[in-house]
């Protein structure tokens, strides 16, 4: 059991603050809800209540497809063309959500089911939101699950690329993730 932080000498505020993630300013303890609302919004395939959860400058990573989407209209589009290519009926069920503790962040992990309760196959996932000070997400990755799973080879690949890594001259610079 961990001491509340009121017991440690220190009140929780509720003002926001920098996050450790990017320069946006957080709302606390809202992260949860503006997920939950998006994923609503998707499932009721209504793309404006869906992008209506996200701040205009948006960072959206969907790690399925190669780019990030940045603002709303590449997430519209993205949203659009994700909605198109599922199949009638197709509900995103989430299945564990992290309450936003106050640090404008939540965690959720989710999958699918078809109109009749079935789960879809290879439809599980993880995503993580984070929110700005109007409380609206603006940044989100989501991961979902592949369909081919590598395995051990994924592992011998991982290895080489890291023996590999030692021959790139120290002149070429990788973004950061």
């Amino acid at each position: 059991m961990s001491a509340s932080p009121s017991l440690l000498g220190f009140a929780p505020s509720l003002a926001p603050r920098r996050s450790a993630l990017g320069s946006h300013v957080c709302v606390r303890g809202v992260a949860d809800d503006a997920a939950r609302q998006y994923w609503d919004g998707m499932n009721r395939r209504d793309v404006e209540h869906a992008l209506a959860q996200f701040s205009d400058d948006i960072q959206f990573q969907d790690l399925l497809f190669p780019s990030d989407k940045r603002g709303k209209k590449e997430l519209r589009q993205h949203f659009e063309t994700c909605l198109e290519g599922f199949p009638a009926g197709l509900r995103f069920e989430i299945d564990e959500v992290s309450k936003d503790s106050g640090d404008g962040m939540c965690g959720m992990y989710w999958h699918c089911e078809t109109e009749a309760g079935d789960a879809f196959p290879f439809s599980r996932g993880l995503s993580f939101y984070k929110v700005n000070a109007e409380g609206k997400i603006c940044f989100a990755r989501e991961i979902p699950e592949p369909a081919v799973k590598p395995g051990s080879m994924g592992l011998a690949f991982a290895k080489l690329g890291g023996f590999l890594m030692r021959f790139i001259p120290e002149s070429v610079k990788f973004p950061k993730i």
